[in-house]
């Protein structure tokens, strides 16, 4: 597709390599790959229309919500980097305690973070469900989905009782999503007390990890899950939540071309 001008083509890889040049690119670090040039591949290309423009427009906005989702972790860092500070600098205990969801996530973010895992990633992922509560907060809905991707993705293998309980967290996360959902709005919201803007950018988050994990156990372990067809799928509207993060953040909403 070439964004500015509207326009698209189904070009075929083999059409490619007989057309194309092996040089060096640039934008990917120089590596070598097959370069087209501009007047070679231009006259495939066809006029989209209203209906290719809605699409990027669709394309744009789900890029911008991966991006804005995408801050939460960043300020989950900074947090622990706080607490951490605080350790020397004012002689504070950090203290974990695994029998709380807090406690679990810690230890799982910070495995994650130096590259390491449980023996039993399976086992821990089966006690992981006993914290789930559908009243739960979006910052705990996300640090729960969290330790979930982290673990499942950790798995060299699923025993049965295991997929068990990854497809009824799945159903349990979809329907805490689908709850909180505002078609009107375009929020993600489960507590008035917390600012829209960051329950909606927690929640998101959430919704990327499951949709990601719910794809890949349905294709690697046969999960009894529907496979997701489209990021954010999750959403009633992408574009109606896109657009009210813009608005809320005051940024200034541009066309996807």
């Amino acid at each position: 597709m070439i964004k500015d001008l509207e326009r698209y083509a189904f070009i075929a890889p083999q059409w490619i390599a007989d057309n194309g040049i092996i040089s060096g690119v640039p934008a990917w670090g120089n590596r070598r790959a097959y370069r087209v040039p501009r007047d070679t591949f231009l006259p495939l290309f066809t006029s989209g229309g209203p209906d290719l423009a809605n699409v990027l427009q669709k394309v744009a906005d789900k890029n911008y919500l991966l991006e804005f989702q995408a801050e939460f972790m960043e300020q989950e860092t900074r947090r622990f980097a706080r607490e951490l500070q605080r350790v020397v600098d004012e002689e504070q205990l950090l203290s974990i305690v695994p029998r709380t969801l807090d406690g679990f996530y810690r230890v799982c973010y910070l495995l994650d973070k130096i590259g390491r895992q449980p023996d039993a990633p399976g086992v821990w992922l089966v006690y992981l469900l006993s914290f789930f509560d559908d009243a739960m907060p979006a910052i705990d809905f996300a640090r729960y989905l969290y330790a979930l991707d982290f673990l499942y993705f950790k798995c060299a293998y699923l025993q049965d009782n295991e997929r068990s309980a990854l497809e009824k967290a799945v159903v349990q996360a979809t329907g805490y999503i689908r709850r909180r959902s505002n078609a009107d709005s375009g929020t993600l919201a489960s507590d008035p007390r917390v600012a829209p803007l960051e329950e909606t950018r927690r929640i998101l988050f959430a919704v990327n990890l499951i949709e990601d994990l719910k794809q890949d156990a349905a294709v690697t372990w046969d999960a009894n899950l529907p496979q997701a067809t489209t990021i954010f799928e999750a959403l009633p509207d992408a574009t109606k939540t896109a657009n009210y993060i813009r608005n809320a953040a005051g940024i200034k909403h541009r066309p996807a071309g």
